[in-house]
């Protein structure tokens, strides 16, 4: 195949990438089944295990090259342009230049790439596990000390929390720290927030209750949660509280002004929804939270539905975590929550 006389860094060939990962990874190797392949990684050369293990991944259908061993990921042209020290000219010239086809795939490995590893790793630091599976214990104390910290918020057994929860010990921002993905329809995680809970002896790390994904656009958490069973969508603005809600999703934080101040991307992610689901807005209470009542008078002023809590519950509990824990519930009932939502400048408070 020829390829035509044009180029984009975002659209190379996909022959003269498979192509550039052979010459340049380590022992590269071809899995068929699933149409990926995999390499020693040839920027951070993988430490130790180089020569050992193959941590580079190159997944076609998603136009990604991803280490796990740096927890990088890459476009293929940013990992061809580093791995191979080329500038954005010699790229060019190569491919504009030349007749690229698959190259001979003499060496296939039949093994599936670790499908528990892509689903848990993507997205977050590539050494995190999972903190549900260490619920009966662990022999490591900040595990240990994560897990009580679950518990105690009731989210071991909360209806609507993520089925994976994480840890990193290596990641330099989020070491140490409770993470929550924020997975999109289709499992992937384009998002994460981690939160302190006491691990760490960095006194300065464990004042900054969350942190978010580096360079990442904030996206919904629990998309993948959100069923058509129940009418409303429950949007929190922290993850934790979104746990206790049979269709509860947050935004990890939102001002309100003029509009709500969301991304783009959480705003395409809430119009899925729309025609389906009425979203409705879940602030701490208003009762006991003022810029919670500032903030649901904003809303209803924009025709936005919220709900209000209810003054026997509102004096008593803060947020829907608190509440979960004062009632002992793993679940707030969908019913008590739908009969009191106001939509709108026609509906008030009261």
């Amino acid at each position: 195949m020829i390829y035509t006389p044009t180029f984009s860094i975002k659209e190379l060939p996909e022959d003269y990438v498979t192509r550039k990962f052979y010459s340049l990874g380590h022992n590269p190797t071809y899995h068929k089944n699933n149409g990926s392949y995999n390499c020693g990684c040839p920027i951070c050369h993988e430490g130790k295990s180089w020569g050992k293990k193959s941590r580079c991944w190159w997944l076609p259908e998603q136009n990604l090259i991803y280490c796990f061993n740096c927890g990088r990921g890459y476009t293929p042209y940013n990992w061809i342009k580093e791995a191979g020290n080329l500038t954005y000219q010699d790229i060019k010239k190569e491919v504009l230049g030349g007749e690229y086809n698959i190259v001979n795939l003499d060496k296939e490995d039949d093994e599936l790439i670790d499908e528990e590893l892509i689903e848990d790793v993507f997205g977050v630091p590539y050494d995190s596990v999972n903190l549900l599976e260490f619920l009966d214990g662990s022999s490591d104390s900040v595990i240990n000390k994560a897990v009580k910290y679950l518990k105690e918020r009731g989210l071991d057994s909360a209806v609507n929390r993520p089925d994976k929860i994480y840890l990193s010990h290596k990641d330099y921002t989020h070491r140490d720290r409770i993470i929550f993905p924020f997975f999109d329809f289709i499992g992937r995680i384009p998002f994460y927030q981690s939160r302190a809970f006491g691990g760490t002896d960095n006194e300065v790390m464990e004042q900054v209750r969350y942190l978010s994904k580096v360079g990442a656009e904030k996206s919904v958490f629990n998309l993948d949660k959100v069923s058509g069973d129940i009418d409303d969508i429950y949007v929190f603005e922290g993850p934790i509280d979104a746990c206790f809600m049979k269709n509860g999703v947050a935004v990890a934080g939102v001002s309100v002004g003029d509009k709500q101040d969301l991304t783009d991307l959480q705003r395409s992610q809430l119009a899925a929804f729309t025609l389906t689901h009425r979203i409705v807005w879940v602030l701490d209470s208003q009762i006991l939270d003022k810029t919670s009542e500032e903030k649901t008078h904003k809303l209803l002023a924009q025709g936005e539905c919220v709900f209000i809590w209810p003054k026997e519950i509102g004096e008593k509990y803060k947020d829907f975590n608190e509440w979960a824990k004062g009632e002992g519930l793993n679940e707030i009932p969908v019913d008590i929550v739908k009969t009191n939502v106001k939509c709108g400048l026609a509906d008030s408070m009261k």
